[in-house]
């Protein structure tokens, strides 16, 4: 266990990435581990993890990871520290915390004190630690710098508390945190202005996005009339669409996969008029099929993300098990229901369905049959648990070869990406992208919008906190001058009627006497309608008084005027 869970902060090469979470030797196949009922590793008596294989033994060792930490007493503490922690978190967000105690916490400090044996870091060493992190190898501001330093600040602070209940395992490390509180306030500070970030991106996707929704909905039909003409065209025969024209193909296969290939319709593009859009080409020629069915699930991807704001896993998580539906007896009508499984809170959820998402999910069941009776059964990988799934009827799964896989997120990214460039949205000149978490943040800010609760939307995203949705919200400007106006009414409502009423032509021409009497001598009286003047028109002593640039050498002469009297009187006494 010990070196399988540090072999994860600097993995570089994939089969050493592969070996140090399988447990593969080079000679042979890994050993089947032994799980916990939920599919947790159970750990042995001995602190290791049952089907660890003897490569990991020489998991740090200096020919095994590019950056190798020595065997020493806090190396020992780190597995210790990372083993107590796994329970609580997922494959990925446990190599993220190794990657940065292990790799630019603890390798950092021993390129600076090679010496250093325990926890309790000299002044001049961490100061020298954080100047030389703070940057990257080629001079730029890092990125993970106020994540690292909360890491490090929480294993002093966990071992500085585990050490109440077990002193002889953890009281030996205690010691001062090298990482001031200060950076407490520094992380807050730029975890605002990361939501800010965030809210201002928020803002220039809302305009964007019926342009970007039309785009999926006319890349959808092109690809679709582009099928349809492919089909209907002999091979060698030549067809046009949106002004290419495409002549019917077969490749010549050369390899076992291409083979498999051989159902799928190939076309030569030969001509493309001005203006028309290029056609993707794989290997010089156009494959109708791929570029069909990448439209049709861009489509369908782009249409489930902004109509139930699910993250991207939960996304390729739904089944066809996930469409439900609930007939309330007050209304007597059937409710369709969208099933969330358990993911990041673990907790479930049910999402309702409005008609155009039915129709969309209703299209890729269609889709994911393909002219079956029930939906094939595909597995996914989950890159976060570095685990592969039950065999389960996906929605969101295409036939790949021999198999039928669940889309990656790597291609839902690719598939989101090739849609904007469809698009073609800029803001200020620059290309703009839509990630699935967007619509995540769209989603929240049109249900916050349309009048929905905070607590009703926190339970559609499955948020534990209601903070967490309000970080989702992102607040135009119009929405502030609408809730200002509804306040002012509001306020209105709640005023004497009398105060309401319409003003006389004696009263308005008072009103505006006021203003027209405002004009002084030097300037301007700002005093507040309807008030009496203090100072009996003495303006150069009243506060109200706004001097008028151009009699300001009326004043000097005033001020001038006024000491030589003064100065005279108090000769004459």
């Amino acid at each position: 266990m010990r070196n399988s869970i540090l072999a994860v902060a600097c993995p570089r090469h994939p089969s050493r990435e592969y070996r140090a979470r399988t447990g593969a030797s080079g000679a042979g196949q890994p050993a089947a581990p032994q799980r916990w009922p939920d599919g947790g590793r159970r750990p042995s008596r001995t602190g290791r993890v049952a089907g660890d294989g003897p490569a990991l033994a020489g998991g740090l060792s200096r020919h095994r990871t590019p950056h190798p930490i020595p065997p020493s007493g806090v190396r020992d503490l780190l597995v210790d520290y990372l083993g107590e922690l796994k329970p609580g978190m997922d494959y990925g967000s446990l190599q993220g915390l190794a990657y940065r105690l292990v790799r630019l916490f603890w390798w950092g400090i021993l390129q600076i004190n090679p010496d250093q044996t325990d926890l309790r870091i000299a002044p001049q060493t961490a100061t020298r630690w954080r100047e030389r992190f703070a940057v990257t190898t080629d001079g730029r501001p890092r990125g993970e710098l106020h994540s690292t330093l909360l890491a490090i600040r929480g294993l002093y602070r966990d071992l500085a508390e585990w050490s109440h209940h077990d002193p002889v395992r953890w009281g030996i490390w205690v010691a001062p945190c090298p990482i001031p509180r200060t950076e407490s306030r520094a992380a807050a500070t730029d975890q605002r202005r990361r939501k800010a970030r965030m809210q201002a991106r928020t803002r220039v996707l809302t305009p964007l996005l019926p342009a970007f929704v039309a785009a999926g909905e006319a890349r959808r039909d092109w690809g679709k009339r582009l099928l349809e003409s492919a089909q209907a065209t002999p091979e060698g025969e030549q067809f046009v669409v949106d002004g290419v024209t495409f002549a019917r193909s077969r490749p010549h296969p050369r390899s076992h996969y291409e083979v498999q290939k051989a159902s799928q319709l190939w076309a030569e593009v030969l001509h493309t008029e001005p203006g028309a859009r290029a056609v993707p080409l794989h290997g010089g020629r156009a494959n109708i099929t791929m570029l069909e069915q990448d439209a049709f699930w861009a489509w369908g991807l782009v249409e489930t993300l902004r109509h139930t704001g699910i993250r991207i896993e939960e996304l390729l998580e739904l089944t066809q098990l996930s469409l439900r539906h609930y007939t309330p007896a007050s209304t007597n009508t059937l409710v369709p229901l969208l099933h969330i499984v358990p993911f990041k809170t673990d907790a479930e959820r049910l999402i309702p369905m409005s008609p155009l998402l039915v129709t969309v999910l209703l299209a890729v069941q269609r889709r994911a049959k393909n002219g079956t009776a029930h939906v094939p059964l595909s597995v996914r990988y989950d890159p976060h648990e570095k685990t592969h799934g039950q065999p389960l009827p996906h929605l969101f799964a295409r036939r790949r070869g021999t198999r039928h896989e669940v889309i990656s997120m790597f291609a839902v990214r690719t598939l989101l990406g090739v849609t904007a460039d469809w698009a073609g949205l800029t803001d200020n000149g620059e290309p703009v992208r839509f990630t699935p978490h967007d619509f995540r943040r769209l989603f929240t800010t049109e249900l916050v919008g349309a009048g929905l609760p905070l607590h009703i939307a926190a339970s559609l995203l499955g948020h534990l906190s209601l903070d967490t949705t309000r970080g989702y919200t992102t607040v135009f400007p119009e929405h502030l001058i609408a809730a200002h106006e509804a306040l002012v009414e509001r306020r209105r409502a709640l005023r004497h009627s009398a105060e309401q009423r319409t003003a006389t032509g004696d009263e308005w021409a008072e009103f505006e006497q006021h203003f027209l009497l405002r004009k002084v001598a030097l300037g301007d009286c700002h005093r507040p309608y309807g008030t009496p003047c203090v100072h009996e028109h003495a303006c150069t002593r009243c506060r109200f008084l706004r001097v008028d640039s151009a009699q300001l050498g009326r004043i000097e002469e005033m001020t001038t005027n006024a000491e030589a009297r003064l100065a005279e009187a108090r000769d004459n006494v």
